[in-house]
C-alpha cells in the first residue's frame, strides 16, 4: 500500500512539474506579448520585448506583471517566449 501511494504521489508530482514549465497564455493579460522566467522561478508577462539586466533578471521598458511562481530554473535565459499567433 505504501509503495502504491508513493508511486501515485510521484506520478502526480511529475505531471504537476511538467505543467508548471510553461505559462498558460489563456490566463495572460490581454496586452501581454511576451513571457519570461527569472532564475528564482518567477514568471512575468511583458508588453514589449524584455532584455536581461545586470542583476540577472529580465527587464522591460514598458508594462510588465508578475505571473505564476514556478520552480527555480538554471536555464532561465532561454525561457523567453513570444505570444503564439491566435488562429
Amino acid at each position: 500500500m505504501i509503495l502504491i501511494t508513493l508511486i501515485l504521489f510521484l506520478t502526480i508530482f511529475t505531471i504537476y512539474m511538467f505543467l508548471q514549465r510553461k505559462p498558460n497564455w489563456k490566463k495572460a493579460p490581454h496586452w501581454a506579448e511576451y513571457t519570461a522566467q527569472d532564475p528564482d522561478g518567477q514568471w512575468y508577462w511583458y508588453k514589449s520585448l524584455p532584455s536581461i539586466q545586470e542583476n540577472n533578471t529580465w527587464k522591460c521598458d514598458s508594462i510588465c506583471m508578475k505571473g505564476f511562481k514556478g520552480f527555480k530554473n538554471s536555464d532561465w535565459k532561454n525561457s523567453l517566449m513570444k505570444k503564439p499567433n491566435e488562429k
